[in-house]
Order: C-alpha cells, then sequence, then structure tokens
C-alpha cells in the first residue's frame, strides 16, 4: 500500500497555506486562505483563526487532514537561529549526540525551555553549525492545533530548511549556489544555499512587509490579507488593466522608503556572504512570500540589486501551482527526515 502523501501547512501571518504533493505523479494541489486576526500570533484566538483557515483552505484544495502526517511551517517571527563555529566532524547518524552535545554546552541558557535541532551545511563550508529553536509554549500551540485537526503526526519546520528544499526542486542536479528572499509580513529572510543545503540564513532586521501592506490596505479600506490576495491576482492579469494601474501607482507611492531599507539589508547581507562564504555567494536571488506578489516593489528591488538577479518564482517556468504564496508550503510536504524537520 502506497504511503499517503504529507501535508504541507504554511502558518503565515496574514494568509495560511496548505498543500499536498503525489508521490506517485508529482501532481500538486495547494490553496491560501487569509488569516482574519489582528492579534497577536500564538494566543487562543489565534489558534482558533489558525484552525479555521487551515480547514477552508483543506477543503477548497480537497485535502483529507483527520488522520493525515503533516509537516507546519512555523512563523517565521517565532523562530531563532544560531551559527557556531568550531565543530570539526560531519553531521551523520553516527555524530548526532556530538553535536547534540557540541550545540549544548555553547548554547545551554539559550536553549532553556525551547525545542531545537541543528545541522552542518557540509563541504562547502568549515567548522559551522547552524542551530535552530522555537518556545516549547509555541510548539505546544502547535500540537494543540494538530489534535484539532485530528493529523495523525505533525513536525515543525524552519523557513530555511523549506528554502533548501525549495531550491533543490528549481535546480534539481545543479551545483550552482542560489539564495530565495522570503519577503514576509512580519519577517523577511534571506537564505543562501549550495546544492539543497542552507549554508547560511539571516532575518533581516526591521523589514515587515506589513508596515507598507497597513499603509496600502488603509488607503484601499481592506484587510491586508486580501491585499496581498489581490497583488496575486493582480500580477498574474487577473483583474482589470485600470484596476492594476491604480494598485501599482498606489502601491509604489507608499512603498518606496520599505524597499530601500530592504536594499540596504540585503546588500549588507551579500557583503557578509561574499566575504566570509564566497562559494556561497548567489548566483541569482529568488524572491518568494507576500512582497514578491507585489510587482511594483519587486521591480524597484530589483533595479537596487542589479547587476544580480532578482527573479519571482513565477517567472521560472514551474506548474502554476508553484507560486510564491504557496512555495512553502509544498516544500514542506516535501519534508523526508529528522534532520530538516524540528520533532514538537
Amino acid at each position: 500500500m502506497m504511503e499517503q502523501p504529507r501535508i504541507g501547512i504554511d502558518l503565515g501571518n496574514h494568509v495560511v497555506k496548505v498543500a499536498r504533493m503525489s508521490p506517485r505523479d508529482r501532481s500538486a494541489v495547494a490553496q491560501v486562505v487569509p488569516l482574519h486576526f489582528e492579534s497577536d500570533m500564538g494566543n487562543r484566538g489565534w489558534l482558533d483563526a489558525v484552525e479555521g483557515a487551515i480547514r477552508l483552505a483543506a477543503e477548497a484544495a480537497g485535502i483529507r487532514l483527520s488522520g493525515a502526517s503533516a509537516t507546519v511551517l512555523l512563523p517565521s517571527n517565532w523562530v531563532e537561529v544560531r551559527w557556531l563555529e568550531g565543530w570539526k566532524g560531519e553531521m551523520d547518524r553516527g555524530a548526532e549526540e556530538e553535536i547534540h552535545s557540541f550545540v549544548t554546552d555553547r548554547l545551554a541558557q539559550e536553549l532553556e525551555d525551547t525545542v531545537w535541532d541543528c545541522w552542518v551545511p557540509g563541504a562547502a563550508d568549515s567548522g559551522r553549525v547552524g542551530v535552530v529553536f522555537v518556545s516549547r509554549a509555541r510548539s505546544a500551540l502547535v500540537g494543540e492545533l494538530a489534535k484539532r485537526l485530528r493529523l495523525s503526526q505533525v513536525i515543525g519546520d524552519a523557513l530555511f530548511w523549506s528554502h533548501g528544499r525549495l531550491a533543490k526542486a528549481i535546480d534539481s542536479g545543479g551545483n550552482s549556489p542560489i539564495a530565495i528572499l522570503d519577503w514576509g509580513a512580519k519577517a523577511t529572510w534571506f537564505t543562501a544555499i549550495v546544492r539543497g543545503v542552507p549554508q547560511f540564513c539571516r532575518r533581516l532586521p526591521r523589514i515587515m512587509l506589513e508596515d507598507a501592506l497597513r499603509t496600502a490596505a488603509h488607503a484601499l479600506r481592506v484587510h491586508p490579507g486580501e491585499l496581498v490576495e489581490f497583488a496575486a491576482r493582480a500580477a498574474a492579469g487577473r483583474v482589470s488593466d485600470d484596476l492594476s494601474d491604480a494598485w501599482e501607482s498606489l502601491l509604489a507611492d507608499v512603498a518606496t522608503a520599505h524597499v530601500a531599507q530592504l536594499a540596504e539589508e540585503l546588500s549588507r547581507t551579500l557583503r557578509y556572504v561574499q566575504a566570509k562564504l564566497p562559494q556561497a555567494f548567489p548566483e541569482r536571488i529568488i524572491a518568494i512570500g507576500g512582497g514578491a506578489t507585489l510587482e511594483p516593489l519587486l521591480r524597484e528591488l530589483a533595479e537596487r540589486l542589479a547587476p544580480l538577479p532578482l527573479v519571482p518564482l513565477t517567472a521560472l517556468g514551474l506548474p502554476r501551482v508553484l507560486n510564491e504564496l504557496t512555495a512553502n508550503a509544498l516544500a514542506c510536504s516535501r519534508v523526508k527526515g529528522r534532520i530538516d524537520a524540528l520533532t514538537l
């Protein structure tokens, strides 16, 4: 009997995405649902809203939740990452205990009352260990969500692991370093990847698309989540030309400062990678997340980063189901082992 495909669930700040990829014929389904909740992420009201959004998305995509295995991409602003220097071994089954001791010796206080895991980038690097962790309280919320949805098993995913699997899917068999820019509402992450393995990741400080979205949403009198959905339709040419032109003009007016700040932080990050990890310096940057659906912003950012190419995921000629909003959920559905997932 063939194993049932894993479900990927991406817990965004303004939208929830649910996806599944069939191992039999590689077909995929995905659905995006706005999350209408204006309080802090992680409380009980948020949990109710997320449960409802996941159920709506799953129903729309024809995905059965009860009894399914799922990988949940944790909200990016829940996750912390640290890089440690000095590891001399490899990351394999025989070395797990040693590398965990290496990490706990150095981060004992920070890792207290958290769920965490680690990875070694591999031959492309020397002596560095990446450590990812999330508070146990937030991990427990995901566990409760799994019970409500009657999932049979759930593991947590971190954004940069999802980026690694996405990069591998984009450039299967290729060795060229690429980067993923995940331009999100409450956090924006940069991940440099070689052969599907994250070599460096950084949350860009103070870069929250939500700030620009709130300004534009207020002017349009809509919810920021609805604005992201509208932007995706506009980018796909599914709104009238007049409305699309008005939208681009408004967004360009309100978001210039946001794009300038993002370009500055990205340039600083790229200089660091070039100096410290030249083997991971990307040949191109692939943009995903809500910001990548906002064509005027993406176009301005690309101009500021030139000559380094910045392209949205949908410009790569991939299947339509794999787009800037669904990419991480689909990458979550490709999780195969503990090495790139948190046991919650």
